[in-house]
């Protein structure tokens, strides 16, 4: 079988072209997942050695949710909160929510790194709202679900993948 992106030849049950990276149509994802799981996809790297990366949906959800709601919040500490000077409340905040942001997305192809990477924007957005600034509500509803991202994360892989 052929590539239809470069014309190069591809085996059948090849997910992705290894010269272009186009994925085959014909290639079927269930026959690649662990049998009776659905959060487990190989990938097979160029040199034909597989790679198996796990997903964590929960964690990207919550994740998610409490970097939009980071974002917003930095927002408004920095914006609103005449107390302080500099951009200490602004980095901390808004960067680690980017950051939670990252390892929420992470946890779809990565679960332990998108779980460390939510926990590093929790402990950023923490140090803020508590050392620097008192910050708002969003901020703290914000600590609270990327921790939780990050334990759910860490517990899918250290605990219930066991």
């Amino acid at each position: 079988m052929f590539c239809s992106n470069c014309g190069n030849e591809i085996k059948e049950e090849d997910a992705f072209c290894q010269y272009c990276g186009t994925k085959n149509p014909q290639y079927n994802l269930q026959t690649s997942q662990r049998e009776g799981e659905t959060d487990y996809i190989n990938y097979q790297k160029q040199d034909g050695s597989m790679i198996e990366t796990s997903r964590c949906l929960p964690a990207f959800i919550v994740g998610l949710i409490g970097s939009i709601l980071g974002i917003f919040g930095g927002l408004c500490v920095s914006m609103c909160d005449t107390r302080t000077g500099g951009n200490a409340p602004f980095v901390l905040i808004f960067g680690g929510s980017v950051i939670g942001m990252v390892g929420a997305c992470q946890c779809l192809k990565h679960v332990k790194r998108g779980a460390v990477l939510q926990l590093i924007a929790a402990v950023m957005i923490i140090i803020c709202a508590y050392g620097i600034t008192g910050a708002d509500l969003m901020s703290v509803f914000a600590f609270v679900l990327l921790l939780a991202g990050g334990i759910i994360g860490l517990l899918k892989v250290y605990i219930f993948d066991k």
